[in-house]
């Protein structure tokens, strides 16, 4: 009588690896564990458990596994890509460009690193080196569609607005149902002032999906500043729908302010409407995200100034509106002259800078 086949390494490998492959990972992760306790130095099986571990929620077990695969057989290109892309999103990004740098060296052509590369540095807003890789992976790929989307989004970050609705253009070209290529070709749109294009393009957006809570606010905002104030108002309303009891958005609805008013009596309502909601939310309880506060458009309304009327109640009450959930900052020893910081709302720089720069310099 002979006993049974003895189990091998590569036995306990193909069975890990299907076990993988049919997205079984509890199993695949006990049979590569298994493997590895036989064969501690079994490279393959370690850079596959690190994979099931990042698939599974671990990525700082991951990175450590993948990283004893690279000591043992550091010419694979792929793993040190992959372990680029799990530094990545630990937040660890220049030893994730050290590892896509590593995997470009050992392959040159390898259109996924170039793009991962150019993710991170864009992360670090390094953006000329980020657009140069984006770049080479699409001379490579094509038809790589993220790379051409996430270089218009850096053109777009960079002020390249013209060059960015291109790259929206390409992206959709591969991929035309692609509702967050649309939503941002739309914004690319709303930077250079085509408020038509903008519309249409989160219309478009809109059409695909049933979900339309993320694009009332942009179309609000597009329909404002093309002087639409009743297509404003309308979807500011759907989004305060989707918000109830958001007071920034109630504020901001009751803010809209037409650039023209229709006389006397309509600015004399408007204000008194809007002070009235300024009153309504001042005792009630309210905390406030500042990160969100720029993109609110709850701030006092330009249009107020072309009144003539006395702004200074209204600006108070917005004074007091905020100041209770604002904390105050603590001023910073220079070791010198106070510094006095200024916040300006963004898209008024210039005019801020030719009205007040030389009284606060």
């Amino acid at each position: 009588m002979t006993g049974q086949p003895r189990t091998t390494p590569a036995d306990l490998f193909r069975a890990a690896a299907q076990q993988h492959q049919s997205g079984r990972l509890v199993e695949a992760e006990a049979g590569y564990r298994e493997l590895l306790g036989r064969a501690p130095d079994h490279a393959e099986g370690m850079q596959l458990l690190a994979l099931v571990l990042a698939q599974t929620g671990r990525p700082g077990e991951a990175i450590e596994w993948l990283r004893r695969a690279i000591r043992l057989r550091g010419d694979q290109p792929a793993w040190h890509n992959n372990l680029g892309e799990l530094l990545r999103k630990q937040q660890h990004h220049e030893e994730a460009v050290a590892s896509f740098q590593r995997a470009l060296a050992l392959a040159p052509r390898f259109p996924e690193a170039h793009y991962n590369l150019g993710n991170v540095l864009k992360g670090l807003s390094r953006y000329a080196e980020a657009l140069s890789c984006y770049r080479r992976a699409l001379e490579l790929r094509p038809d790589y569609a993220s790379a051409r989307y996430n270089l218009a989004n850096a053109l777009r970050e960079t002020g390249q607005g013209k060059a960015a609705v291109d790259e929206y253009r390409g992206a959709l070209a591969l991929r035309p149902d692609w509702r967050d290529a649309l939503l941002n070709l739309g914004n690319a749109w709303y930077d250079l002032r085509d408020y038509e294009e903008a519309i249409r393009c989160y219309q478009q957006a809109q059409t695909l999906t049933a979900d339309e809570k993320p694009l009332a606010a942009n179309l609000g905002v597009a329909f404002q500043a093309k002087g639409d104030l009743a297509g404003a108002a309308e979807h500011f309303r759907r989004d305060l729908a989707h918000h109830p009891g958001d007071w920034l958005r109630e504020l901001r609805l009751a803010a809209l302010a037409p650039v023209i008013p229709a006389g006397n009596a309509a600015i004399d309502e408007y204000r008194a409407g809007l002070a009235a909601t300024l009153e309504r939310f001042r005792d009630c309880p309210r905390t406030l995200d500042v990160a969100e506060l720029h993109a609110s458009g709850a701030e006092p309304p330009l249009a107020l100034a072309y009144h003539g009327r006395d702004d200074l109640p209204l600006k108070r009450r917005y004074a007091d509106l905020f100041t209770s959930v604002i904390r105050p900052l603590r001023p910073v020893p220079s070791g010198g002259l106070p510094r006095v910081g200024v916040v300006v709302t963004r898209g008024h720089e210039g005019v801020f800078a030719r009205c007040f720069g030389e009284l606060v310099a």
